[in-house]
């Protein structure tokens, strides 16, 4: 996987650029998203395998730089997101959010969380206990890579980590989330369905859903409080739980991107960043 991938079918971002809207750079990033590719001068993915050895683990890892490094000094951090793939799922399959956030100025690191040597993903009985011990140990892998990183790149800002996750990988995010509130700004699930979405209003949530795959009840906040804790949740239609990613339709891509960039928008303008 290469950051050469390119988004199509975009016209609605082009429509969308023509029409009075609040978040500009939602428009600028999805054109730029749209309208052009990758190459190794703006950003080309770096591969690395990480090794926890308190933990005898391997832990590989693609980045994706900031279409404009020059931008990120130690005086002027630039953002970073940290991108958990779902179960079976390459943790490389997720470069359309990718290349999107570098275009924002986002370093973008993708974790892989599981290994041909893990034990297979509990599918059977109380999945939410059984499959605990799988998410710490995806919370333990984001705090290491972070860790290892945020020495190397002192430009990089890894205090206030954005996450994205989809399926399994949004059930450990939230859980790096909950373990290490100090470190996260805002989190992003793609369908995640177990772990409950925490009724605070920091970190920052957006949750999207998908049309074919119930979550667990009470995981997802209902309305009133959406509206009390700032959490947004955005129901896409005709939208199938395992399409999201680099392999599903680029309606399916286009929307969610849409959904993350408005929200990092949204957050930025209410949060002064």
């Amino acid at each position: 996987m290469t950051s050469s991938t390119r988004i199509s079918g975009c016209r609605w971002a082009l429509a969308l650029a023509k029409v009075p809207f609040k978040a500009f750079v939602l428009a600028w990033a999805l054109a730029l998203a749209c309208g052009k590719t990758g190459t190794k001068s703006a950003g080309a993915p770096t591969f690395a395998v990480l090794r926890d050895a308190d933990r005898g683990r391997e832990i590989p890892i693609q980045i994706t730089w900031s279409k404009r490094p020059d931008r990120c000094t130690s005086k002027r951090r630039c953002p970073v997101a940290l991108i958990s793939g779902g179960y079976g799922v390459p943790y490389t399959a997720y470069s359309f959010i990718a290349n999107a956030l570098s275009e924002l100025d986002y370093t973008v690191v993708s974790i892989r969380h599981d290994l041909a040597s893990d034990t297979p993903l509990a599918r059977q009985g109380d999945l939410l206990a059984l499959r605990m011990p799988v998410w710490t140990r995806g919370a333990d892998n984001i705090l290491f890579v972070r860790g290892v990183l945020a020495r190397q790149h002192q430009n990089l800002d890894f205090d206030q980590l954005t996450l994205v996750g989809h399926s399994n990988g949004g059930d450990l995010s939230l859980v790096f989330a909950q373990r290490r509130p100090d470190l996260v700004s805002a989190v992003v699930t793609l369908d995640h369905r177990r772990v409950p979405i925490p009724r605070s209003r920091a970190p920052r949530i957006l949750s999207v859903r998908s049309s074919d795959a119930a979550p667990v009840p009470g995981v997802v906040p209902n309305t009133v409080e959406q509206a009390t804790f700032g959490i947004m949740v955005r129901q896409l239609a005709d939208a199938r739980h395992n399409d999201m990613h680099d392999g599903g339709g680029e309606t399916l891509k286009n929307d969610i991107l849409r959904a993350i960039l408005e929200f990092l928008s949204h957050s930025r303008r209410n949060h002064g960043g």
